[in-house]
């Protein structure tokens, strides 16, 4: 005698409502084996997606969403890992059409409800109007204070360049003297050039041809300071090396030989 086989009932019902999937209805037998007479149960997740033998459970979610907004089965969401409580209704709502819900992901057993709004950050902008600031009448003041004084070295270098640069270019425009003594400044101090090399070579350089209109400013001499101050002393060595040579007229002596004068360099 072969063995009694069990069967599931496939509610006509069920079948009738709009908006209610094949996997529905098994889903729905499924919960109703389940529920039998008491009318409810508590089932997983997991247990119905082996149940209907699918490979998803975000299929069974969908389903179950279904059949509740279909209004056939109630869901009691217990969260924190627990199995929710299913119970069936009589009978469907009667309505023409009903919306299927929208798909949601499910990582676990339960369902998990949505987060209320946040409340919003800043109040809402009342209609009054708020009055007009008044004008700010403060004037800012600006005090600018000079690097150098004008008795310090790096200011009086300053000035002697541009007396020389005058004298060769009538219509120079005027600089901004503060910033050819900031520059003498550093000379002075970064590059310890003393003083007077740099004045010495600022009046030679200016009185020469050819350096005269390259040294226009500060930043020009202290770029060819070791050039200027090379061909100066290169000068100077020509100039000592021409008075050695040259014969002093004192140092002659004439000297009577046989009756014939002759002259005599006693040097």
């Amino acid at each position: 005698m072969a063995a009694q086989r069990a069967f599931f009932k496939l509610y006509k019902d069920i079948v009738s409502t709009p908006g209610l999937k094949p996997v529905d209805w098994i889903l729905y037998s499924i919960l109703a084996d389940y529920c039998k007479a008491t009318g409810f149960c508590w089932a997983g997740i997991r247990k119905l997606t082996e149940d209907l033998h699918s490979k998803s459970h975000h299929t069974t979610d969908r389903s179950i969403k279904r059949l509740s907004a279909a209004g056939v089965i109630e869901i009691d969401r217990r969260g924190n890992g627990k199995s929710n409580r299913y119970t069936l209704l009589e009978s469907a709502p009667k309505s023409d059409t009903v919306s299927a819900p929208k798909s949601a992901t499910v990582q676990d057993e339960t369902i998990k409800p949505k987060a209320p709004p946040k409340a919003p950050r800043s109040a809402p902008k009342s209609d009054t109007v708020a009055p007009p600031k008044a004008p700010h009448n403060k004037k800012r003041i600006i005090i600018k204070k000079n690097i150098h004084s004008q008795n310090s070295d790096e200011f009086r270098l300053a000035r002697l360049l541009l007396e020389k640069i005058l004298k060769n270019k009538a219509n120079f425009t005027k600089p901004k003297l503060q910033v050819w003594a900031k520059t003498f400044g550093e000379m002075i101090g970064r590059d310890n050039r003393p003083p007077e090399s740099i004045e010495a070579v600022i009046r030679w350089a200016q009185a020469h041809e050819f350096w005269w209109s390259r040294t226009l400013n500060a930043k020009k001499i202290r770029e060819h300071m070791n050039q200027i101050e090379i061909q100066m002393d290169a000068q100077n060595r020509g100039q000592k090396h021409e008075q050695n040579n040259t014969t002093n007229p004192r140092d002659f002596k004439y000297i009577p030989t046989d009756g014939v004068t002759e002259i005599s360099n006693t040097g």
